[in-house]
This record gives C-alpha cells, sequence and structure tokens, in this order.
C-alpha cells in the first residue's frame, strides 16, 4: 500500500465532494440528524425513502428502502459510529461496504458540507461508480441537501395555472428570450434583457426593469439544474449585475434575511389542447404573503395574453 506524508494512500478507495450551502452550520447539520428531515431528501435525483427504524445517535441505526426512478427498491441500513454536534458525522453503509465521514465548515455565514465516503476496497468503488453511478449520485445527493435546507429556510411558495395552448408552446415561453421578453415581470415592469442556455449546468441572465423609471433594475441570474423538455426544468436563481456576478440582496435593499439564492421549478402537465403549468419557489414568508403571489400572478395574465396571440 502506498503512503503518504506518512499516512496510507487511500485515494483508490475513496469518493469526496463537497459543498457549500447558504445557511448557518446549526441547520445544515440538523438536516442530517432530524428524522423529520433526513429521508425527506436523502439520495440521488429521482429517488426517494422509506423509513422502517431511525435511531440516530452512536451505536443507532437506521434503516430504510430507497427507491429508484426506474421503480427498483434498495434496501439500506446505516451504523451510526460517530456524531459530533454540529462538525462531524461518522456512519457505516450497509450493504454499500464504506465508511462515510461528514464535516461541516462555517464559511462566513454559510457552512460547506464534505463528504468522504472510503470504501474496503478499490474493486468495491469502481462498482458503485461504473454500475450506480455513485460519483454524479454523490453531487444530486448534496444537491438534494441543499434543497431541504432552502425548504427549511422558506417555504415553498406554489402557484397552478392552466393555460389554453399546447404544452411545447408553453415550453417555449418560458425557455427562448423572444418569448420570456413578452411577459417577465409584473404590471409596471418588462424585461428587456434576457439569456438562457435551457441546459443542465447552463447559464440565465435576466433585467427586470420598471416601465416609468421608477425604482430599480433587478438583475439575476440562475443555473439550470434540471432540464426535462417539455416537462419540467429547476433554475437556481439569484441576485447579480449585469455581468452575472452574484450579489447579496441585502446590498440593494432587500433585508437581511433573504435567501442569496432561491430555487424555482416549473412543471408542465400535458392536457391535450391546455396545458397545466406549475410553479414551485422558495421564498421568504414576507415575500409569500403579499408581492410575491401578486407578482407571478401578474406575470402568468401577460402570459395568457402572449399565449392567446401566438395561437
Amino acid at each position: 500500500m502506498a503512503v503518504t506524508n506518512g499516512e496510507p494512500d487511500v485515494r483508490d478507495r475513496e469518493l469526496v465532494a463537497s459543498r457549500v450551502i447558504d445557511a448557518p452550520k446549526e441547520l445544515v447539520f440538523k438536516m442530517w440528524t432530524d428524522p423529520a428531515h433526513v429521508g425527506k431528501w436523502w439520495g440521488p435525483r429521482g429517488f426517494t425513502t422509506t423509513t422502517h427504524s431511525i435511531d440516530i445517535r452512536p451505536g443507532g441505526t437506521w434503516k430504510f428502502v430507497m427507491h429508484g426512478p426506474d421503480g427498483r427498491d434498495y434496501d439500506n441500513e446505516i451504523r451510526y459510529v460517530d456524531i459530533q454536534a454540529p462538525d462531524l458525522i461518522i456512519y457505516d453503509h450497509v450493504p454499500a461496504h464504506h465508511r462515510s465521514t461528514i464535516t461541516f465548515e462555517e464559511e462566513g455565514n454559510a457552512t460547506r458540507v464534505t463528504v468522504h465516503m472510503l470504501f474496503e476496497t478499490p474493486e468495491l468503488r469502481k462498482e458503485v461508480i461504473e454500475k450506480h453511478g455513485a460519483e454524479v449520485g454523490l453531487k444530486q445527493h448534496l444537491e438534494a441537501l441543499a434543497d431541504e435546507v432552502l425548504k427549511e429556510q422558506s417555504p415553498w411558495l406554489v402557484i397552478t395555472r392552466v393555460f389554453d395552448a399546447p404544452r411545447e408552446l408553453v415550453w417555449k415561453m418560458w425557455t427562448e428570450p423572444e418569448h420570456v421578453a413578452k411577459w417577465w415581470g409584473p404590471h409596471g415592469y418588462s424585461t428587456p434583457f434576457a439569456e438562457m442556455d435551457v441546459r443542465v449546468g447552463g447559464k440565465a441572465l435576466f433585467n427586470m426593469k420598471p416601465d416609468e423609471g421608477s425604482g430599480f433594475d433587478h438583475w439575476f441570474g440562475g443555473v439550470y439544474e434540471i432540464v426535462e423538455p417539455p416537462e419540467r426544468f429547476v433554475l437556481r436563481q439569484y441576485f447579480c449585475d449585469e455581468k452575472g456576478n452574484r450579489i447579496d440582496p441585502a446590498g440593494i435593499g432587500f433585508p437581511p434575511e433573504f435567501p442569496k439564492e432561491m430555487l424555482m421549478k416549473v412543471i408542465f402537465t400535458d392536457l391535450g389542447a391546455q396545458t397545466k403549468m406549475t410553479l414551485e419557489q422558495t421564498m421568504p414568508k414576507r415575500l409569500l404573503e403579499d408581492s410575491a403571489y401578486i407578482g407571478w400572478n401578474q406575470s402568468f395574465e401577460k402570459l395568457d395574453a402572449a399565449l392567446r396571440a401566438a395561437t
């Protein structure tokens, strides 16, 4: 076995992934150790979890079934080795035969979560990567964690509308800049600039401008995390300048508790000649109670008019 700096070199047996989440360390740690939360987000994209028993403490176990998007079920058991709130979790995963060490580190007002998975043999590591897509799955696992933290910090805004237009056209209205400019923004606002690279990892940049010159321009960007045309997309949004550089919303007049990023999901359901559109977005409570609902519904009035004009 190779040795690095006096320690065994285990790089051929490990998987490591890290993500910075815009939330306090105690809250992020809670998502891993509170039975009310951990089963909601656990696993890669498309998986759901059914818990049979859970006892999150050193020596405790969590027995659960992961339901894959292909309809297959996967029995799992986690055996907790060490928990040091809010800094460290160590557990053994059966039957995947690996030990996971999760660390939580403060980075300003955010938290860096690092997952270090150590397999018993290089062959086991290779097997889970090649057969189960473990490298991609681990990154998606942390994405799901970030989503759950957002939900805990800010409830979801949900708006559903039915449009008299085919799904492919409604999809275009959301994903092509020349169409977005026709309807995006509440009354009194327009969207003179929109750039959209609608693919996984692609970026978006919008400018929402007051019509009468009052108020201030809203520049916001985003990264597409899921794109499944014409059924749904997921966009992680953030405030930015005209070049797409992220900015703190508190610096442009928003309250300090306003999140630095929000998640937006848009789902398009085919109803034949009609399309049911469902918008889900993380949103601070004070906006949920007033301007968010008003603003989006005014935008959707303009979207409805644009769809009627196009058909």
